[in-house]
């Protein structure tokens, strides 16, 4: 379903490994400690595979995630990355985050870039939802 609406959003090569491998379904899990994100997709080639493992992949991803926090020692955005956040998700604009931070507005603009990149949301909106719903903001 979200395939099919979001087609075009995808990465090229991501949906070349799909038709390749004719993979259909997919497990996902993720975790967030202290600022840092880990995040794993497993494909699987019928929704019956996807059913037979879910509990157990369920548990592996678990401990997946929080080997590669541990062995990932930086977190996923800067301080000053959640301020300038915290700023715009304030309504501050660009030229206003600029003045207070003592920077460019284009050097604002590379920061929200990267912390929607960093984050994998498809807009600011959502770059703020997710640092919001794992505690990462104020």
């Amino acid at each position: 379903m979200v395939m099919r609406r979001l087609y075009q959003k995808f990465d090229s090569e991501h949906i070349k490994k799909l038709e390749q491998y004719h993979l259909e379904h997919s497990i996902h899990g993720g975790l967030v400690v202290n600022g840092r994100v880990a995040y794993f997709t497993l494909l699987l080639g019928s929704e019956g595979e996807a059913n037979a493992y879910v509990s157990s992949l369920g548990e592996l991803l678990s401990s997946l995630c929080k080997a590669l926090i541990v062995s990932y020692p930086y977190p996923v955005l800067t301080r000053r990355k959640k301020s300038i956040l915290l700023s715009r998700a304030q309504g501050n604009l660009p030229k206003q985050i600029a003045h207070e931070f003592g920077i460019s507005q284009r050097t604002v603009k590379m920061h929200l870039e990267e912390i929607r990149r960093k984050l994998y949301a498809e807009d600011l909106v959502q770059a703020v939802w997710i640092v919001a719903i794992n505690g990462l903001i104020g």
